[in-house]
């Protein structure tokens, strides 16, 4: 698989096929993900010359590696170029903020909790959330498969802020014995936050587990 900018299909892409054919008898990739450019929040071509240039070590170090990485994705639609902007970094740095929350709170309560391998859950409200979970699991590796990012990062964005935020936690608080179960539903969404989001996603699994990520290591 190769993945390219539509800008240098020509030059890149195609003589690279031709090539392949050519001297190999064979084509050197089966498929081809063409991305859109990254511009500036007017959908101009960043320029040092017009100083609209973004850089990205300065995103990280303002915002973190994964809120740049989270927003790329969340914003790569395909055919679509992406309009960056520090207002797009601050949105989902909320969304960090989210993740934070929901384990300070679940923790407030039980220290750790279980992995859901060999894991029973029982409650309505535990039952309902896995369900939930087991149905974005289902959409974001479907859209992953066919390189819809956006869509990906979309549904895993709505399903930890709308769903197991704004309704599983707020139910739990007069479910309190549903709490270590929304726990283990939680470790298993930061493994699918992962791919997106890395650093925060572990961070919070091993948070959740009571383990530390040099004891993981050793």
């Amino acid at each position: 698989m190769l993945v390219t900018g539509f800008d240098i299909i020509f030059f890149w892409v195609a003589r690279m096929i031709m090539f392949g054919i050519k001297f190999m008898d064979d084509v050197p990739f089966k498929e081809i993900y063409i991305h859109g450019l990254v511009r500036d929040s007017h959908g101009k071509k960043m320029s040092k010359s017009k100083g609209n240039v973004i850089d990205p070590l300065d995103m990280v170090n303002k915002y973190s590696a994964d809120i740049l990485r989270f927003t790329l994705a969340i914003s790569a639609a395909q055919g679509r170029d992406i309009r960056m902007s520090t207002e797009k970094l601050e949105l989902n740095r909320n969304f960090t903020n989210k993740l934070y929350n929901a384990t300070k709170y679940l923790q407030m309560n039980v220290d750790t909790f279980p992995d859901m391998a060999g894991f029973c859950v029982e409650t309505d409200l535990g039952r309902y959330m896995m369900s939930r979970l087991n149905q974005a699991t289902l959409e974001v590796r479907q859209n992953l498969e066919e390189y819809k990012f956006n869509d990906a990062a979309t549904v895993l964005y709505r399903f930890i802020w709308n769903e197991f935020c704004g309704w599983g936690i707020e139910l739990s608080k007069a479910e309190k014995s549903s709490v270590v179960e929304l726990g283990a539903i939680f470790k298993e969404a930061m493994k699918l936050t992962h791919p997106f989001m890395p650093f925060i996603s572990e961070f919070l699994y091993q948070e959740l587990s009571d383990t530390k990520l040099e004891d993981v290591e050793s």
